[in-house]
């Protein structure tokens, strides 16, 4: 997939307010960015972040919602809250699950219902999900949130 192609798709969704776009997940990716030169903005970013979840969790799971909870869980990670992370990146695990990431793409896509795109994206966010879930499991022992049975069509 290009990525100039990738950018211009989610400028193009931030500007429509497209499926590719949420507030949550702006508002976090700019208060990663901010650590880097004023931590105050960072720090208060973070913590509009954490109140636009609370709303967030009501609603339908949506794909922003689990890449804006991994992001909070790195953080989170980052700054030696490991219990915290883990929470964040088990809620992103459980919503993973909610909109059926872990099932085969090819059997989805032959169902004509979803373009091969969309597909990629779930298929990504479900190992980006996976394995950050392993990650923060290792740090302390700690069970992950997964359970691949014969359900988990990879």
């Amino acid at each position: 997939m290009d990525v100039l192609l990738v950018l211009t798709r989610e400028a193009g969704d931030m500007t429509t307010g497209g499926q590719y776009y949420s507030p949550l997940l702006l508002t976090i990716l700019c208060g990663h960015a901010a650590r880097f030169n004023e931590q105050k903005v960072g720090e208060a970013l973070i913590s509009r972040a954490r109140l636009l979840l609370s709303a967030e969790i009501h609603k339908p799971s949506a794909i922003t919602t689990i890449q804006a909870l991994l992001q909070l869980s790195a953080r989170d990670m980052a700054y030696g809250q490991i219990s915290q992370a883990w929470l964040y990146s088990g809620m992103a695990v459980r919503m993973v699950s909610d909109l059926g990431l872990h099932h085969s793409s090819g059997k989805l896509l032959r169902l004509g219902h979803l373009n091969a795109e969309y597909l990629e994206i779930r298929r990504r966010l479900f190992w980006s999900c996976y394995f950050w879930d392993k990650c923060v499991a290792s740090s302390r022992p700690r069970a992950t949130s997964w359970m691949l049975t014969a359900e988990a069509e990879l």
